[in-house]
């Protein structure tokens, strides 16, 4: 069985990898899209529609920044669990790091891809505060590339599922495609 390793867990998304990869991969197709359609199809405002240097290096650079910027900003995420609690800092939590325990979650439910959405996430409720107020739904979020699957049993969803599980053996995970056989369909088996 997959078990987390340890009680101790770190993890920052997009990682440098992910980062390196997919902007030399958005490079790289902007310069061969540049190549081929170099302005257009007719190009009207260009007086030679043939690549050129000049066109090929902005389009790839304001493309690459772009997929950077995406990357640093609208993906950052920071979680660290260090036995059963629990500290998250993304763009949902406004770059402020949200810490709460495991026994504080009420219900963990799976949101799953949309209509041309390759963002999935794991939304945590959590008990009301002790003065009545509401508490805040903790999203943890993973890019779904190929198979929604494998994004669904990334490293983070794991350790997070496994933390609450150890402190509340009995919860499962809510609206888990019909399809999914992974680790988090019981999360009892994380512990």
């Amino acid at each position: 069985m997959l078990k987390p390793s340890g009680t101790t867990f770190s993890a920052h998304r997009p990682t440098a990898r992910q980062l390196i990869l997919t902007t030399v991969l958005v490079s790289l197709a902007l310069v061969l899209i540049s190549i081929l359609f170099p302005a257009g199809p007719t190009a009207p405002w260009l007086p030679d529609p043939k690549p050129t240097l000049g066109w090929t290096l902005m389009l790839s650079g304001v493309g690459t920044l772009f997929a950077f910027v995406m990357l640093c900003f609208m993906g950052y995420q920071r979680v660290h669990i260090d036995g059963s609690a629990i500290r998250v800092k993304s763009t949902a939590t406004m770059f402020r790091w949200q810490s709460f325990d495991a026994s504080e979650v009420r219900a963990i439910r799976y949101t799953g891809t949309g209509f041309q959405n390759m963002s999935i996430c794991l939304h945590l409720r959590l008990a009301p505060a002790a003065n009545g107020d509401a508490r805040v739904v903790v999203p943890f979020a993973s890019t779904s590339w190929w198979s929604e699957s494998a994004t669904i049993d990334n490293a983070v969803y794991l350790v997070v599922v496994a933390a609450v599980a150890r402190v509340q053996p009995g919860g499962v995970v809510g609206n888990l495609p019909a399809d999914y056989e992974g680790p988090l369909r019981t999360p009892a088996v994380l512990i």
